[in-house]
């Protein structure tokens, strides 16, 4: 969804940069790709999974239904079955109100889920104006995200403007600095990290409820500097802030930018490039390393212009040493029959990889990447899929993946303790291979991360 939808939102930007992967009719043939990958993650209750097969979530629901949407109105074919399927999911968790997650419940969280299907429900054309009335008379408990959801399906559903202007005023209250420009915080915090929730992503969708309901608002322009100035290495931290800030300034854009820009640019008094920019376009400079002294100059007439500077490089492997930052772990490979470390192998002999996790506290959506060396192929990534199961009887891990060149599992929610996964793997090529380190990290607050060390693996013939 977060790699898709956005390439829908902003196809012009994405095209003007002629990126070789998605030239032509690729980028086409991607995204419908993507939108089939999409509807397999439906469960048989017409509701959405993270995972395939999967216990469906509403909240998921609701976003798969809405990226769906907005595919269909970007001109892509969205098969009507699943959505409709979708749809009668979503409508009745609303009116239930059993829009429940199944691990993990705050009440704040599932009320702006509730308000986030009301406004994919308007977004379909089938509002529930009386769901959202209720809500919002009940809109104390909503998170602030959740108060852009319901404004956005009162500004889409043709709902009360006093509402609407109530919403506003209180969604845009408490802006704090960020760059030259502010974020809107989100009250709760990281209590609701289960929900996706962050600060930039609660600012991403209140700029969109204004660009929709209040376009000339007086937090438009600030809001859209925060995000800009929220980014790190030219992106944001996480999917779901990359998907919501992108498809939120690529409607920003498409309100602003309306005439070319003369732009002239230089580096170290030597000229980069001088021409004109077209309105919603990008400009790509790339100067080689060593050419990269001096001050840089961007130069733009009569518009305002956005510009990014980034400085691409690769650490060198001694900079790869262990690291634990809200997370443990560790590696081991030993013999399967007597459970002793093995530490060099020879060509054909079959070993377990046993991967080691501590979580110091509850953690959500966990991503744990063991990466392969050459000369090591998987034979069963499943040992551990259902191996260690907490207190309430949850396993471990939600969902695995073995690649040729890794093998991941996935736990929608880490209890606070030590977390075992095991696979076998099978030594196929001799040589000595350098295995990059394991890691460890919670997908959507990936701050929480950790690291093993750069290894050497050693295989006889």
């Amino acid at each position: 969804m977060t790699r898709v939808v956005p390439l829908v939102a902003v196809s012009d930007l994405a095209s003007s940069l002629a990126i070789d992967d998605l030239a032509g009719t690729r980028m086409r043939e991607f995204i419908e790709a993507g939108v089939a990958k999409i509807v397999r993650h439906q469960t048989d209750s017409g509701a959405f999974a993270l995972w395939p097969g999967g216990p469906p979530e509403n909240h998921l629901t609701a976003l798969a239904l809405y990226g769906l949407a907005l595919a269909r109105q970007a001109g892509y074919a969205v098969p009507k079955e699943p959505v409709e399927r979708g749809l009668r999911s979503l409508r009745a968790a609303v009116i239930s109100g059993e829009l429940r997650a199944p691990y993990h419940q705050e009440v704040a969280g599932e009320e702006g889920s509730r308000a986030f299907a009301l406004y994919v429900l308007s977004v379909w054309d089938q509002p529930e104006p009386g769901a959202a009335a209720k809500l919002y008379a009940e809109r104390a408990r909503l998170p602030r995200y959740g108060k852009a959801f319901l404004a956005r399906a009162l500004a889409h559903g043709g709902g009360d403007p006093q509402l609407l202007r109530t919403l506003l005023g209180e969604i845009t209250a408490d802006a704090r600095a960020k760059g030259d420009g502010v974020l809107l915080p989100e009250p709760m915090g990281d209590k609701l990290a289960f929900y996706f929730s962050s600060d930039v992503r609660s600012s991403a969708l209140t700029l969109m409820a204004l660009l929709e309901a209040a376009p000339d608002h007086a937090m438009v322009e600030p809001l859209v500097r925060g995000l800009l100035a929220s980014r790190q290495g030219g992106r944001w931290s996480n999917t779901q802030d990359n998907f919501y800030s992108l498809t939120t300034l690529s409607a920003y854009a498409k309100r602003r930018a309306t005439e070319e820009v003369p732009i002239e640019v230089s580096l170290g008094g030597r000229r980069l490039y001088q021409g004109r920019v077209q309105p919603r376009a990008l400009r790509r400079l790339t100067v080689p390393l060593d050419a990269a002294h001096g001050e840089l100059k961007v130069r733009a007439d009569g518009k305002p212009v956005f510009y990014a500077c980034r400085l691409r490089y690769a650490p060198k492997p001694e900079a790869l040493t262990p690291l634990a930052r809200g997370f443990e772990v560790s590696r081991e490979m030993v013999d399967p029959q007597t459970g002793q470390r093995v530490e060099k192998l020879r060509v054909g002999q079959t070993v377990k990889v046993r991967l080691t996790v501590f979580a110091p506290e509850e953690r959500y959506r966990v991503a744990l990447v063991d990466p392969l060396p050459a000369g090591l192929e998987v034979v069963d990534a499943r040992l551990g899929h259902h191996r260690d199961r907490d207190e309430s009887g949850e396993p471990d891990w939600s969902h695995v993946e073995a690649h040729d060149d890794r093998v991941q599992a996935f736990a929608d929610v880490m209890w606070h303790g030590e977390h075992h996964f095991e696979y076998l793997a099978r030594a196929t090529l001799a040589g000595s291979f350098g295995r990059q380190p394991t890691t460890a990290e919670e997908m959507y607050r990936p701050e929480h991360y950790a690291r093993t060390q750069l290894e050497t693996v050693e295989i006889k013939p």
